[in-house]
């Protein structure tokens, strides 16, 4: 990815963030602020697969023009994975920063707040096999 696909990543899950928070009532923004991150870089790595299948209702191959089709699949271990994700994310972003950010929407376009995501990504992948299960169903 270059500097600027990763730049424009950025940019679009800040929005994001904006967005979500602004349309929450202040109980609600921290775990909102949480979740919208975890959402949009890295749950469907760690929560979903696609199996190939092989359709046999006729109507069912029409559907899909052809006689097979792909399928989303839980990995077995999702819900620790996503839990692993929360923890990794908490860590970097702890709780008094995530209510400071999720308090004071003028912060939200900060470099704190996009070194903490950065630094988030950058862990998730460089530790990517050994932190989640991706054993299929």
């Amino acid at each position: 990815m270059t500097m600027n696909n990763l730049s424009d990543a950025n940019e679009k899950l800040l929005a994001l963030i904006e967005t979500n928070l602004s349309s929450r009532k202040p109980e609600d923004r921290v775990s909102t602020l949480y979740w919208t991150i975890i959402n949009n870089t890295i749950l469907k790595s760690i929560s979903k697969y696609q199996k190939k299948i092989t359709l046999t209702d006729d109507d069912a191959k029409q559907h899909h023009g052809g006689e097979t089709a792909f399928v989303d699949c839980n990995y077995k271990y999702a819900n620790k994975n996503i839990a692993k994700a929360l923890w990794i994310l908490r860590k970097h972003m702890p709780y008094s920063k995530a209510k400071y950010f999720a308090s004071n929407p003028s912060q939200l376009r900060s470099d704190t707040l996009f070194n903490l995501v950065y630094a988030f990504k950058y862990e998730l992948n460089a530790n990517f096999h050994s932190y989640f299960d991706l054993t299929k169903n």
